[in-house]
């Protein structure tokens, strides 16, 4: 797999970057992505963030290059970032239009006053679809700190409303800047190309003062809250003729990015699936499907999700999370964890060289770790580079690793 990784920095600030892959010769992804999200918003201005990414948009949903573009695209609105992305035909001349259009939402070429109030309205109706899913529900669980519940990214319905069109260009001015986005271009493209169409839609742009915005809650500590107001939280939410149970077990307060951490945390997520399954199965919960994986939220806190279909039984949800705890109980004291673990390395070192993992790839997943690295700050690599690193790093990982990391989320913290 050809994969060839060049990025820089325009003298704005604005970083960017290119990879080449022979993965798709036919499209190309694209994508402008910023350290800007609902983080930034203050406590009046839920959903404002979300509501400058619709608008941003606009030229998709009035259709302003119909006529002269082949694309797809889409917007990302979280905590920690907000995103755009457009997928087009390899064609220089779209790939330059693409890039153009990236520059134009840096810009805030298409906040426009006489869209607002449809658009509001399309985010009432995204929020009224959260909600009967269930996934605000659980967003305003996990997260419980007022402060992130005056944050979630998808914003609260009465706040949209009231957003006036000076919020929005001011939320824009303020936060779209340089200095905190990206751009990258993923596909079997020609990267000088590519840099220079960058550095003629970007460099441009210019930082806004910033220094007036410093939410109360972080005066003192400069650090953001912890979202999780107690050790475990559980969601459950209804699912047709199922249960949908989530159950939250806060990990660290000090997240380790590193990928030999990662992989130790993937595997006590699969051993997890396997001993919490058979732990319920023992109940006679009849379970449709159980995941447990570790998510990192903003560098401030990693838990472990473990997320549970399953049929209507008299099972409590207290009593599923104690099957989880001495799951995570029997994996600790373990005497075969050893053995395990090292099937487990086996089992990845497999599934790393095999065509099913490389079957798995795409330009979209290659940009989407692009943009990863970016808002997490750690060094891109190319998928050689990459799989020497798993290498390295799965060989190195000792069982003792596996269980420090079990007995994390039975620590009371």
């Amino acid at each position: 797999m050809k994969d060839r990784i060049s990025t820089g920095t325009l003298g704005n600030g604005l970083t960017y970057g290119v990879r080449v892959t022979d993965l798709d010769t036919a499209d190309v992804q694209l994508c402008l992505v910023l350290k800007t999200g609902s983080l930034q918003q203050r406590n009046e201005e839920n959903g404002l963030a979300h509501m400058v990414e619709h608008m941003n948009m606009s030229f998709d949903k009035y259709g302003y290059y119909k006529e002269s573009l082949e694309y797809a695209g889409y917007g990302v609105t979280d905590f920690d970032r907000t995103m755009y992305v457009l997928g087009c035909r390899n064609c220089r001349d779209s790939i330059q239009q693409c890039i153009a259009i990236l520059g134009q939402i840096a810009k805030g070429s298409y906040l426009r006053m006489e869209y607002l109030e449809e658009i509001k309205q399309d985010i009432v109706e995204e929020i009224h679809s959260r909600n009967l899913a269930g996934k605000s529900k659980a967003e305003q669980e996990v997260f419980g700190h007022p402060f992130y519940q005056s944050r979630l990214p998808a914003g609260d319905a009465e706040s949209v409303r009231n957003t006036n069109f000076a919020r929005v260009t001011a939320f824009h001015k303020q936060w779209y800047t340089p200095d905190r986005m990206a751009v990258f271009v993923v596909g079997a493209v020609n990267p000088s190309d590519i840099e220079q169409g960058i550095a003629a839609a970007l460099s441009g742009l210019s930082c806004a003062d910033q220094s007036d915005y410093v939410p109360s809650e972080l005066q003192s500590s400069g650090r953001y809250p912890s979202p999780q107001p107690g050790r475990i939280t559980s969601v459950w939410l209804p699912a047709g003729n199922m249960n949908l149970l989530e159950i939250y077990i806060k990990y660290t307060d000090q997240p380790d990015l590193t990928l030999k951490s990662e992989l130790v945390r993937n595997i006590l997520a699969g051993q997890l699936d396997t001993v919490c399954g058979t732990g319920l199965r023992s109940v006679h919960c009849p379970v449709n499907f159980l995941a447990a994986m570790f998510i990192n939220f903003i560098n401030i806190q990693q838990f472990c999700k473990f997320r549970i279909t399953y049929h209507s039984t008299a099972l409590s949800t207290e009593t599923i999370t104690g099957i989880i705890k001495n799951a995570i109980y029997s994996i600790v004291n373990d005497p075969e964890l050893e053995s395990i673990v090292e099937q487990y390395k086996k089992m990845y070192a497999a599934y790393y060289s095999s065509s099913q993992f490389y079957s798995s790839l795409d330009v979209h997943s290659l940009l989407e770790e692009c943009a990863d690295h970016f808002i997490l700050g750690s060094p891109l690599l190319s998928y050689e580079l990459g799989m020497e690193q798993i290498t390295d790093a799965l060989n190195s990982i000792r069982y003792t690793e596996v269980r420090q990391a079990a007995e994390l989320l039975l620590a009371e913290k």
